[in-house]
């Protein structure tokens, strides 16, 4: 259930709430719910970001920074994982070619599932982005996939999972990232 907090935070969006047995879904689809109703508060951008650091601390501890030079892109090893969740645009675009010419590490892009196709077919189809550099996946899909087999894909464990998940996002990723940030609650 993603609910609006007991308290009032400043400039805090306020979503409303959603309740679904999370034993009879995927995790793909709670979290593609979940950013369909944060993009109608204006947030969704924000929330993605927030999900994929709360996994990343989750998964790799406090071995994860986020880039100096851009919000919404995280360093983990070898890896650049940028989170671009609007439809793609020329400043997007531009970005990542940039980026990829200027480093030589893996780039792993996470959009919303209902527009990977999108980006996933602009660097396909790029003659500036180097071929391999660049793997486009769905937040939905990262996220469902990672907490599901962190969870023996047991619906138990999924729901044991994102909970937890969603208990460091809401304790400890919008503290370190310092925003407001919407609060995710599931009962």
């Amino acid at each position: 259930m993603i609910c609006q907090p007991p308290y009032k935070q400043l400039n805090a969006p306020v979503l409303k709430c959603l309740e679904h047995d999370l034993r009879q879904r995927s995790v793909e689809a709670t979290l593609h719910e979940i950013l369909l109703t944060a993009e109608t508060q204006g947030c969704s951008d924000e929330l993605a970001r927030g999900i994929v650091g709360a996994l990343l601390l989750k998964s790799f501890g406090n071995d994860i920074c986020i880039s100096p030079s851009s919000p919404d892109e995280f360093l983990v090893g070898d890896a650049i994982i940028k989170v671009a969740v609007k439809w793609l645009n020329h400043q997007q675009y531009e970005e990542l070619k940039q980026r990829t010419s200027s480093s030589k590490k893996e780039v792993w892009l996470l959009t919303r599932s209902d527009r990977w196709v999108g980006w996933r077919d602009a660097v396909k189809g790029s003659n500036d982005i180097p071929p391999g550099r660049v793997v486009v996946r769905s937040v939905e899909s990262f996220v469902g996939q990672n907490i599901t087999k962190l969870a023996g894909f047991s619906a138990v464990g999924k729901v044991s999972q994102l909970k937890e998940l969603f208990e460091l996002y809401n304790t400890r990723w919008i503290a370190k990232v310092g925003t407001p940030g919407i609060r995710i609650i599931m009962k």
